[in-house]
Protein backbone atom coordinates (compact mmCIF):
# COMPACT_ATOMS: atom_id res chain seq x y z
CA UNK A 1 0.00 0.00 0.00
CA UNK A 2 1.57 3.64 -1.01
CA UNK A 3 1.87 5.65 1.84
CA UNK A 4 2.73 9.30 3.08
CA UNK A 5 5.98 10.19 4.18
CA UNK A 6 7.86 13.43 5.75
CA UNK A 7 5.35 16.05 6.28
CA UNK A 8 3.19 14.90 4.22
CA UNK A 9 2.29 11.78 6.14
CA UNK A 10 3.21 12.15 9.22
CA UNK A 11 3.33 16.43 10.25
CA UNK A 12 1.66 17.05 13.40
CA UNK A 13 0.09 20.74 14.34
CA UNK A 14 -2.28 22.60 17.03
CA UNK A 15 -4.42 23.51 13.72
CA UNK A 16 -4.42 19.82 12.39
CA UNK A 17 -5.49 18.27 15.06
CA UNK A 18 -8.29 20.78 16.21
CA UNK A 19 -9.51 20.48 12.53
CA UNK A 20 -9.55 16.54 13.07
CA UNK A 21 -11.09 16.52 16.64
CA UNK A 22 -9.18 13.45 16.78
CA UNK A 23 -4.96 14.44 16.78
CA UNK A 24 -2.89 14.69 14.00
CA UNK A 25 0.70 13.05 12.80
CA UNK A 26 -0.46 9.80 11.57
CA UNK A 27 -1.99 10.63 7.72
CA UNK A 28 0.30 7.48 6.44
CA UNK A 29 -0.87 5.43 8.94
CA UNK A 30 -4.44 6.07 7.78
CA UNK A 31 -3.22 5.40 4.30
CA UNK A 32 -2.52 2.00 5.07
CA UNK A 33 -5.73 1.65 7.45
CA UNK A 34 -7.26 2.88 4.04
CA UNK A 35 -5.53 0.40 2.19
CA UNK A 36 -6.66 -2.71 4.66
CA UNK A 37 -10.08 -1.73 4.84
CA UNK A 38 -10.15 -1.85 0.62
CA UNK A 39 -8.55 -5.35 0.75
CA UNK A 40 -11.52 -6.25 3.27
CA UNK A 41 -14.34 -4.80 1.21
CA UNK A 42 -12.76 -6.35 -1.94
CA UNK A 43 -10.28 -9.55 -1.61
CA UNK A 44 -12.40 -11.92 -2.10
CA UNK A 45 -12.95 -10.77 -6.09
CA UNK A 46 -9.62 -12.05 -6.60
CA UNK A 47 -10.19 -14.98 -4.68
CA UNK A 48 -8.62 -14.21 -0.96
CA UNK A 49 -9.96 -14.67 2.08
CA UNK A 50 -10.79 -11.58 4.35
CA UNK A 51 -10.25 -13.30 7.46
CA UNK A 52 -6.79 -14.76 6.63
CA UNK A 53 -4.96 -11.27 5.94
CA UNK A 54 -1.62 -11.05 7.06
CA UNK A 55 0.75 -7.89 7.33
CA UNK A 56 4.21 -7.35 7.11
CA UNK A 57 6.62 -4.97 7.29
CA UNK A 58 10.55 -4.55 7.16
CA UNK A 59 12.60 -1.74 9.17
CA UNK A 60 10.22 1.36 8.92
CA UNK A 61 7.62 -1.13 7.54
CA UNK A 62 7.99 -2.88 10.62
CA UNK A 63 7.71 -0.08 13.12
CA UNK A 64 4.64 0.36 11.15
CA UNK A 65 3.41 -3.11 11.13
CA UNK A 66 4.08 -2.73 14.91
CA UNK A 67 1.86 0.44 14.89
CA UNK A 68 -1.47 -1.01 13.17
CA UNK A 69 -0.89 -4.36 15.67
CA UNK A 70 -1.32 -1.86 18.83
CA UNK A 71 -4.23 0.55 17.00
CA UNK A 72 -7.54 -0.10 18.33
CA UNK A 73 -9.18 1.35 14.67
CA UNK A 74 -7.56 -1.46 13.00
CA UNK A 75 -8.91 -4.56 15.06
CA UNK A 76 -10.33 -7.20 12.60
CA UNK A 77 -8.67 -5.76 9.27
CA UNK A 78 -5.72 -8.27 9.79
CA UNK A 79 -5.14 -11.66 11.32
CA UNK A 80 -1.43 -12.20 11.15
CA UNK A 81 1.79 -9.67 11.60
CA UNK A 82 5.24 -10.55 10.13
CA UNK A 83 7.35 -7.84 11.53
CA UNK A 84 11.14 -7.79 11.02
CA UNK A 85 13.62 -5.22 12.25
CA UNK A 86 11.26 -2.48 13.39
CA UNK A 87 9.60 -1.99 16.68
CA UNK A 88 8.81 1.03 18.44
CA UNK A 89 8.89 0.01 22.53
CA UNK A 90 10.56 3.09 23.44
CA UNK A 91 8.79 5.48 26.24
CA UNK A 92 6.52 8.05 24.90
CA UNK A 93 9.14 10.84 23.54
CA UNK A 94 8.16 14.03 25.44
CA UNK A 95 11.26 15.99 24.10
CA UNK A 96 13.70 16.50 22.00
CA UNK A 97 16.07 14.05 21.55
CA UNK A 98 19.56 13.92 19.68
CA UNK A 99 20.36 10.97 17.07
CA UNK A 100 17.59 9.21 14.90
CA UNK A 101 15.01 9.22 18.00
CA UNK A 102 13.01 6.66 16.80
CA UNK A 103 10.62 6.93 19.94
CA UNK A 104 7.08 8.01 19.25
CA UNK A 105 6.65 11.60 19.78
CA UNK A 106 3.86 12.91 22.33
CA UNK A 107 1.44 14.78 20.14
CA UNK A 108 2.49 18.03 21.91
CA UNK A 109 5.54 17.60 21.28
CA UNK A 110 4.90 17.01 17.73
CA UNK A 111 2.51 19.54 17.20
CA UNK A 112 5.49 21.82 18.50
CA UNK A 113 8.14 20.71 15.78
CA UNK A 114 5.26 20.49 13.21
CA UNK A 115 4.83 24.56 14.36
CA UNK A 116 8.30 25.12 14.27
CA UNK A 117 8.96 23.67 10.59
CA UNK A 118 5.66 25.45 8.97
CA UNK A 119 7.62 28.51 10.75
CA UNK A 120 10.91 27.94 8.69
CA UNK A 121 9.15 27.39 5.56
CA UNK A 122 8.13 31.14 6.14
CA UNK A 123 4.34 29.68 6.80
CA UNK A 124 2.50 31.29 9.71
CA UNK A 125 -0.03 28.75 10.03
CA UNK A 126 -2.15 26.11 8.39
CA UNK A 127 -3.40 28.14 5.58
CA UNK A 128 -0.34 29.23 4.83
CA UNK A 129 1.43 26.20 4.49
CA UNK A 130 -1.55 24.46 2.54
CA UNK A 131 -0.86 27.49 -0.30
CA UNK A 132 3.02 26.41 -0.54
CA UNK A 133 4.09 23.54 -3.37
CA UNK A 134 4.62 20.37 -2.30
CA UNK A 135 8.09 21.01 -3.61
CA UNK A 136 8.51 23.83 -1.19
CA UNK A 137 7.71 21.62 1.36
CA UNK A 138 9.74 18.89 0.03
CA UNK A 139 12.99 21.46 -0.30
CA UNK A 140 12.47 22.42 3.26
CA UNK A 141 12.81 19.06 5.10
CA UNK A 142 16.41 18.89 3.92
CA UNK A 143 18.02 16.37 5.76
CA UNK A 144 15.61 15.81 8.53
CA UNK A 145 13.15 13.72 6.96
CA UNK A 146 13.38 11.09 10.19
CA UNK A 147 11.80 13.42 12.49
CA UNK A 148 8.42 13.24 10.69
CA UNK A 149 7.08 9.70 12.15
CA UNK A 150 3.85 8.82 13.19
CA UNK A 151 2.83 10.44 16.71
CA UNK A 152 0.99 8.97 20.04
CA UNK A 153 -2.29 10.98 18.37
CA UNK A 154 -4.49 9.52 21.65
CA UNK A 155 -6.77 7.91 18.62
CA UNK A 156 -4.69 5.79 16.23
CA UNK A 157 -1.80 5.45 18.32
CA UNK A 158 -3.53 6.14 22.21
CA UNK A 159 -0.07 6.12 23.63
CA UNK A 160 3.97 4.63 23.49
CA UNK A 161 3.46 1.18 22.00
CA UNK A 162 5.64 -0.46 25.06
CA UNK A 163 2.33 0.65 27.58
CA UNK A 164 -0.42 -0.61 25.17
CA UNK A 165 1.17 -4.25 25.24
CA UNK A 166 1.89 -3.93 29.25
CA UNK A 167 -1.90 -3.00 29.35
CA UNK A 168 -2.45 -5.89 26.81
CA UNK A 169 -4.66 -3.23 24.34
CA UNK A 170 -3.14 -4.57 21.57
CA UNK A 171 -4.92 -6.92 18.61
CA UNK A 172 -3.78 -10.54 19.66
CA UNK A 173 -3.14 -12.04 16.68
CA UNK A 174 -0.31 -14.51 15.99
CA UNK A 175 3.27 -12.62 14.88
CA UNK A 176 6.55 -13.69 13.37
CA UNK A 177 9.09 -10.76 14.62
CA UNK A 178 13.28 -11.16 12.84
CA UNK A 179 15.76 -8.52 12.54
CA UNK A 180 18.26 -8.46 10.19
CA UNK A 181 22.04 -7.58 11.42
CA UNK A 182 23.55 -4.22 10.90
CA UNK A 183 20.16 -2.65 10.64
CA UNK A 184 21.26 0.86 11.35
CA UNK A 185 24.11 0.48 9.18
CA UNK A 186 22.85 2.50 6.32
CA UNK A 187 22.40 5.59 8.92
CA UNK A 188 25.80 5.51 10.21
CA UNK A 189 25.29 3.52 13.16
CA UNK A 190 27.73 1.39 14.74
CA UNK A 191 27.90 -1.52 12.53
CA UNK A 192 29.48 -3.97 14.57
CA UNK A 193 29.52 -3.88 18.50
CA UNK A 194 30.39 -6.47 21.38
CA UNK A 195 27.93 -8.13 23.46
CA UNK A 196 29.03 -5.89 26.44
CA UNK A 197 28.25 -2.35 24.21
CA UNK A 198 24.94 -3.87 23.21
CA UNK A 199 23.96 -4.54 26.63
CA UNK A 200 24.96 -0.83 27.36
CA UNK A 201 23.10 0.24 24.58
CA UNK A 202 20.05 -1.40 25.62
CA UNK A 203 20.14 -0.25 29.51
Amino acid sequence: VAYRVGPFGFLAHPELSRESGAGSGVYGLQDMIAGLRWVQDNIARFGGDRSKVTIFGHSAGGMAVNMLAASPVTKGLFHRVLCMSGGSFAPLQAAEQGGLGLGIPSLKLAESSGDAFLKKLGAADIKAARALSAEEIQKGIGMGGMRFRPTADGYVIPSDLYSIYQARRFNDTPILVGYTSDELGSFGGQSKITAEQFVKQVR
